[in-house]
């Protein structure tokens, strides 16, 4: 899988798995290491944005971002193998990194 550089805030965080496919966007983060990832979607959507825990190993912290990569919704210290998550709004990008790094709503993200 293609890696990208993730930036939160004009401050490199580290490298992330680009999932861009529809198998790479299902498999996400499914059974590998603590490990950051960028899940582009095909278009702006809350139905696709939905994403589960189920076959994690570790808890992440989210963000969903909309076509224009603003935030729009954020959950922090979601379990592994727990649960089903809606995001409050429409969503082009979900950026998932491991727990701890506690997002928020005004973090500005940005990954090439």
């Amino acid at each position: 899988m293609k890696n990208v550089t993730l930036r939160r805030n004009n401050r490199k965080v580290g490298e992330a798995i680009r999932c861009d496919t529809m198998l790479k966007r299902f498999l996400g983060l499914m059974f590998r290491k603590e490990q950051s990832a960028v899940i582009i979607l095909p278009y702006e959507s809350r139905a696709l944005a939905t994403l589960h825990t189920f076959f994690m190993r570790f808890s992440i912290d989210v963000a969903w971002l909309d076509k224009d990569k603003r935030t729009v919704d954020v959950r922090n210290g979601i379990k592994p193998c727990r649960q089903m998550i809606v995001p409050k709004g429409k969503a082009k990008y979900i950026i998932e990194v491991p727990a701890g790094n506690k997002l928020k709503m005004s973090d500005r993200f940005d990954f090439a």
